[in-house]
């Protein structure tokens, strides 16, 4: 829900939800600007909607144990790429 995410007032969130933004995933896949279009600039700057955008795609990223993955292991399954360079 998008009350979790908190710092939205129920006219807010009444405004999400008219333009279909309904779920964390509605609300993680706007940009900044189309946010701040839905709330209102006088009642959010950019910063703060690049924070509250982000912090709705946390779970994008999240392992199953709950914490992000390492950063060494960003590679998409089945992305087998040869380090070695070209063969000889």
């Amino acid at each position: 829900l998008l009350a979790e995410i908190g710092g939205f007032s129920p006219s807010q969130l009444v405004a999400l939800g008219e333009k279909g933004v309904k779920s964390l995933d509605d609300l993680a896949d706007l940009a900044s600007d189309e946010l701040i279009e839905i709330i209102g600039a006088d009642a959010m700057d950019e910063d703060t909607a690049n924070a509250v955008i982000m912090a709705a795609r946390e779970h994008w990223f999240a392992t199953e144990d709950g914490d992000a993955a390492e950063a060494g292991d960003t590679a998409p399954a089945g992305d087998e790429t040869n380090d070695r360079g070209p063969p000889a």
